[in-house]
């Protein structure tokens, strides 16, 4: 079974959704920034967390910041993975 992935739109490149989808075959679920994942009103399934590169002011991310803190404190863990944020 493929895995379901949400994936954090920080302004991502389509070139990274065709990845995941056709290279990979996850399950991806694209959301907004600002998507609250600890009330996760859609009710998105999810084995992990994606968080794209994107242009902007990172203060203005506190809602992403919230939801990432809330998934790290999931037990048992599931795996947060980015790409280009800055720390390489």
């Amino acid at each position: 079974q493929s895995p379901k992935i949400i994936a954090y739109d920080c302004g991502m490149k389509f070139n990274i959704i065709r990845y995941f989808v056709n290279d990979h075959k996850v399950q991806l679920t694209v959301v907004p920034f600002d998507y609250d994942l600890e009330k996760n009103e859609d009710n998105i399934e999810w084995d992990g967390l994606f968080l794209s590169n994107g242009p902007g002011d990172p203060t203005l991310m506190g809602k992403t910041i919230k939801s990432v803190q809330y998934a790290m404190g999931l037990e048992p863990a599931k795996p947060i993975f980015g790409i280009c944020l800055g720390n390489q």
